[in-house]
């Protein structure tokens, strides 16, 4: 149980379409990092490309059934049945569901990739990242170059005490490695002052990968 002084946190998810709450863990039995079980009133699944329901563990995109869902988007017309049939949703959202019935974040749908055939979320990478001692920010995005498979890049911004240097690039690198599956790790790391946000202050990954040649450029 995730706990601060005594408190036992409990993590849920919903979202303004359906303006309540349909994932929560439960005090006595909360999974720290999981979005929890879906709550009574909510059919929560996680489905594939197809619409057809993943097996356990298998990433796919969050589909919610629940009376509390909106008519639709104001003014949108298309966004809106691209997302709501009836009262069922596809949030966009990445993610995964475990043997016990816990769900898992696991990105927004356009920030996921494949390498090698597999989906990759780039929160699972930066959080094994974030744990090298020198590093303050990190952003994990694909790239893609002529005919070369995709490449796993990370940008990186270190702590105020730390300057850039090939030799921290390196001790980095071997430290995705021991850290991470070899088909997670990434292949090329660059160091930025700092990272582009959007208004809500999340890092702004589309403005990474728009700017990519750009940030390639001026991190080298």
């Amino acid at each position: 149980m995730a706990k601060i002084h005594d408190l036992e946190i409990c993590e849920g998810i919903g979202t303004t379409e359906f303006l309540h709450i349909f994932l929560s863990n439960r005090l006595g039995e909360s999974q720290p990092g999981s979005s929890g079980r879906p709550i009574p009133g909510y059919e929560v699944r996680v489905i594939d490309e197809n619409g057809l329901p993943c097996e356990d563990d298998e990433i796919g995109e969050l589909q919610v059934r629940g009376e509390s869902l909106m008519l639709g988007y104001w003014n949108q017309l298309t966004k809106t049945r691209q997302a709501i049939y009836g009262n069922i949703m596809r949030t966009g959202d990445k993610y995964k569901r475990d043997r016990h019935g816990f769900f898992w974040f696991m990105g927004r749908g356009d920030d996921l990739f494949k390498v090698n055939g597999q989906w990759i979320s780039p929160l699972a990478i930066e959080s094994v990242l974030h744990q090298h001692p020198q590093i303050l920010e990190v952003a994990v995005v694909p790239h893609n170059s002529g005919d070369k498979l995709t490449q796993i890049i990370a940008y990186i911004s270190l702590k105020s005490q730390q300057p850039p240097s090939k030799e921290l690039e390196k001790n980095i690198l071997n430290f995705a490695k021991q850290h991470l599956p070899h088909f997670k790790s990434p292949q090329q790391i660059y160091f930025v002052e700092s990272l582009p946000r959007t208004a809500t202050g999340k890092i702004h990954r589309h403005l990474l990968k728009q700017k990519q040649s750009d940030l390639l450029t001026i991190a080298q």
